[in-house]
């Protein structure tokens, strides 16, 4: 009995290393229909379609980005065995049989190395949220720009001028900003969107008035009113992104097209009352609507806690200007439209 035991130890040990044991998985295609891409990407080729019930064979233990399985399969199409990439999602393991093979290659079988992924794409999760081509953005965002606009002139009275000047104050205009686009690959996409904007105005305007009795003694009189403008702009941006894992940068820019409407003043009147020492001046006001063509460019650092799903960090900046000018003699006014702003939104991808 020891003799038998020798002697098997002994063939063990010298045989071939070109016969090794394995197991060989067979899957059967589980979905009506399951597509062989020729690389573990939706995007790639596809080899050939196989209908449900299709047995398939697995010819690596490890899933590619987890969602990928490495097999081959005899194609009617080609009378041959070929091999590629199906999703894990559409089949199902059917049986495991211990087997010895030789480590030789397969009669037309043509080997196709798994390819190393991208180091940007590094994860299933990544290529899931890629697989959406569609999305919508929320934004709010924080004017940075805030500045002033200045207009004088005059006019002659009591046989004098009178001088009159305006210093419109803007605010810095935060507003609300809505988006849709698509994603033609994981790097390039379209968007269309508009910013919704609303910037205070502080106006202090003053007047100095001739005497009707004396000359070279002005009456001097100022005041301040609150007025609104309204700088809502539609853009057309290409966006090239960079993907990190769960994080992601993109960068944009495109032509805008602003609709801007302001309240300003259209005249400045005066009141006054015997002795005539001191003035009193009022203003009143129009509304005026200008449309204007302009730019911007910005980036977004994403940060993608789920699939479909992301939050943001914003800089956009836009450019564009419009003239205003009031029905009367008062000089007309160049108003600078957009300007530098940050925010936080939310993506969503589908």
């Amino acid at each position: 009995m020891s003799k038998v035991i020798s002697i098997l130890t002994i063939l063990f040990i010298l045989t071939p290393s070109s016969l090794l044991l394995s197991q060989e998985k067979k899957l059967r295609v589980a979905t009506a229909r399951a597509n062989i891409y020729a690389e573990p990407d939706a995007l790639s080729t596809i080899i050939e379609k196989v209908e449900k019930g299709t047995i398939l064979t697995l010819l690596s233990a490890a899933k590619v980005r987890n969602i990928w399985y490495f097999v081959s399969f005899y194609s009617k199409e080609r009378s041959a065995t070929v091999s590629g990439f199906v999703k894990a999602l559409e089949v199902e393991v059917i049986e495991v049989t211990p087997k010895i093979i030789k480590e030789e290659k397969k009669p037309g079988v043509t080997p196709v190395k798994p390819p190393k992924a991208h180091p940007l794409l590094a994860t299933s999760e990544e290529k899931a949220r890629r697989d959406k081509k569609f999305m919508v953005k929320f934004r709010y965002n924080m004017g940075l720009s805030k500045y002033t606009k200045s207009a004088s002139w005059s006019e002659e009275i009591y046989y004098e001028n009178v001088q009159y000047n305006i210093n419109d104050n803007f605010s810095k205009g935060n507003s609300f900003d809505i988006c849709f686009g698509y994603e033609f690959s994981s790097s390039i996409g379209v968007e269309l969107g508009i910013d919704v904007c609303s910037r205070k105005i502080l106006a202090d305007y003053s007047a100095s008035i001739p005497h009707p009795l004396l000359f070279n003694s002005p009456r001097d009189d100022q005041k301040e009113g609150n007025y609104k403008l309204k700088e809502n702009a539609v853009y057309l941006n290409f966006v090239c992104s960079f993907p990190f894992n769960k994080f992601s940068l993109d960068v944009f820019g495109g032509p805008a097209y602003f609709l801007s409407n302001m309240e300003l003043i259209k005249e400045i009147q005066f009141s006054e009352y015997y002795p005539y020492d001191t003035v009193n001046i009022s203003a009143s006001f129009e509304n005026m609507k200008k449309n204007t063509f302009g730019f911007n460019v910005g980036a977004n650092f994403n940060y993608h806690p789920a699939v479909g799903f992301g939050i943001f960090l914003s800089a956009q900046y836009f450019s564009s200007s419009a003239d205003f000018k009031p029905t009367s003699d008062i000089p007309a006014l160049k108003v600078s439209l957009g300007g530098l702003k940050t925010g936080v939104g939310i993506k969503i991808l589908f």
